[in-house]
């Protein structure tokens, strides 16, 4: 809040009161003239009539008059044509101290003004900046979920196309009694391996899925595990970017820690470069977080 509104306010009604005063003194001036001028004329009448039984008096009785009041007013209006030079000289300065004042108290509420509205400014900027990066934010947050979401519905998806189960079968006779069990394994089943059959050895899982990732890149054609790989890149992705955004160390550290919970096991299986590191990036978030020293 600037405080040269009440200052101007203040100086505005001291010229109010100055010019008030001036026409005052100005009125008085010219009363004291009207009275010099009527004693002056009493006098002359009183004179010049009264002791000519009221007689208005001869020409030379006019210019004897005449003389009179140019000998006594000439004086008296020169001197007061001199004192309201003066005085009207001694006002102008008075008002013009009184507009460099209002002048100077301006300039500084200008000042003011600026700087508020310079400190508004950059507030407006901070606090459109912080909705810009919050709303970055949500949407990370959103598309953290979309992807998990996406994920967990990949993993309840079968882990073999029937051509897949058809090459495995032509490849190895002895699993053609368990052809029912290897089409109703699921994607988390051989990742992660969890409730394989015993006689599915982890090798030969690794085995079938690495040569038929290697086997669509190589080709160019469209994969499950090539897809998977994408999805898990992304995620990463996500969380590495909502990590350099977000000030909350410890959530950034929670999905790096979901992050890489995923991509490792699928990372083993395929070694794939893209995969190493996000790997590299997720580990160094951890090692920079609280929430990685409490877990030890």
């Amino acid at each position: 809040m600037t405080t040269n509104p009440p200052e101007l306010q203040s100086a505005n009604q001291q010229a109010q009161t100055k010019q008030t005063e001036i026409h005052s003194k100005l009125w008085a001036m010219i009363a004291v003239i009207a009275v010099i001028a009527v004693i002056i004329l009493g006098v002359y009448f009183y004179k010049f009539s009264y002791e000519l039984n009221f007689g208005l008096g001869s020409q030379a009785d006019f210019g004897a008059f005449g003389d009179f009041i140019g000998g006594v007013l000439n004086p008296v209006l020169g001197f007061a044509t001199v004192g309201l030079l003066i005085w009207s000289l001694r006002m102008q300065m008075k008002e013009l101290a009184l507009s460099r004042e209002e002048l100077s108290l301006t300039r500084e509420e200008l000042a003011e003004t600026k700087e508020e509205t310079a400190l508004s400014r950059r507030a407006m900027e901070k606090q459109v900046r912080h909705l810009e990066r919050e709303a970055y934010q949500n949407e990370l947050v959103r598309l953290i979920s979309d992807l998990r979401q996406r994920y967990v519905t990949i993993m309840s998806e079968p882990a073999f196309s029937p051509s897949v189960i058809s090459t495995i079968l032509n490849r190895h006779h002895i699993f053609q009694s368990h052809q029912p069990e290897m089409a109703a394994l699921t994607n988390e089943n051989v990742i992660y391996k969890k409730r394989l059959p015993k006689y599915l050895k982890r090798d030969l899982i690794e085995e079938i899925i690495k040569d038929e990732y290697d086997f669509s890149k190589r080709i160019n054609r469209p994969s499950q595990w090539i897809d998977f790989e994408k999805l898990l890149f992304n995620f990463s992705n996500v969380v590495i970017k909502y990590h350099h955004s977000s000030k909350n160390l410890d959530a950034a550290a929670i999905y790096s820690l979901e992050a890489l919970m995923y991509l490792e096991p699928f990372h083993n299986i395929l070694e794939s470069k893209k995969l190493s590191e996000k790997i590299d990036q997720l580990n160094a978030i951890l090692e920079d977080s609280e929430y990685n020293s409490s877990l030890d």
